[in-house]
């Protein structure tokens, strides 16, 4: 028997400072409860209705989010410049009554952000975006639940779990020409999440599984993405022809019985189309 409860507050307000220039402020306040009741009996014990704590969990959680933030937003009439950092402020309580245990977490994040847009003209424009985010251990993580799922895998708590931390950045340019039907741009992104929180595995020799989440110090988990792409119209034939490029991959570690895995990825496509149509009576 589950049961969450969920409430949400948010205030926005802009004060221009100028024409173009303004002030942005916001506060979100977000607080959830949740009772977490997923028992099991132990059907050998003198009372069929005696209930297994060591695969039985009874969690009651609570989380308190308190989030503040100002940024700059800047307008002209090619140009749109934003920059700006949200603090969160981060209060966990988790009681889990089966195995006693009572814990008070508190976490400080820092969300910085900025935005850079510029418009050359209506077909033609480029973006860069930058967002950092503090990435908080979830409850389940901290303190898993018990329950008879499998008695050859155990999940083990740690209350020591501290936040990760994401940079993320993202491109983008294209430009259109109507007249000659040629359009062309790409765009492009670069994700690196340091002190990452990972699931460790730990397999011994009889074939058990024990699971816990920890923070991999000093180590950085990423991934990458770059596509391009081209389309032309052929005069004389009517015909469109396009070709785009895709590439993405990255990085991730993980603890294996005691020994860190490194997975490294890359995916390369290219994609080739050509196309022709008239309205209302064909598409090839």
């Amino acid at each position: 028997d589950d049961d969450w409860l969920t409430t949400n507050l948010n205030v926005n307000y802009t004060e221009p400072l100028s024409t173009r220039l303004s002030l942005i402020l916001n506060y979100t306040l977000n607080n959830e409860s949740s009772h977490d009741d997923k028992r099991s009996f132990n059907l050998a014990a003198a009372s069929p209705n005696t209930i297994d704590s060591a695969f039985s969990t009874r969690m009651n959680s609570s989380v308190l989010r308190n989030q503040a933030g100002a940024s700059l937003n800047y307008t002209a009439k090619k140009l749109i410049v934003k920059v700006g950092n949200n603090v969160k402020l981060v209060d966990m309580d988790l009681e889990s009554i089966y195995n006693n245990v009572n814990v008070n977490k508190q976490f400080t994040n820092l969300n910085p952000n900025a935005n850079f847009n510029y418009k050359f003209s209506n077909y033609k424009a480029i973006n860069i975006s930058y967002n950092g985010t503090a990435n908080n251990p979830e409850r389940t993580q901290l303190l898993p639940f018990s329950y008879n799922n499998t008695q050859v895998t155990t999940f083990l708590p740690n209350l020591d779990l501290r936040n990760s931390f994401t940079n993320n950045i993202n491109a983008y340019f294209y430009e259109s020409k109507i007249l000659t039907s040629v359009y062309y741009g790409g765009n492009a992104g670069y994700t690196r999440t340091s002190d990452p929180i990972v699931q460790s595995i730990l397999v011994s020799p009889a074939g058990t599984y024990t699971y816990q989440f920890v923070n991999m110090n000093g180590y950085a988990n990423s991934n990458y993405y770059f596509n391009t792409y081209y389309s032309k119209k052929i005069k004389g034939i009517d015909l469109q022809t396009g070709a785009s490029v895709n590439l993405n991959g990255g990085t991730s570690y993980s603890p294996i019985n005691s020994e860190v895995n490194k997975l490294d990825y890359h995916t390369y496509s290219l994609a080739v189309e050509t196309f022709k149509s008239k309205m209302k009576k064909y598409s090839i």
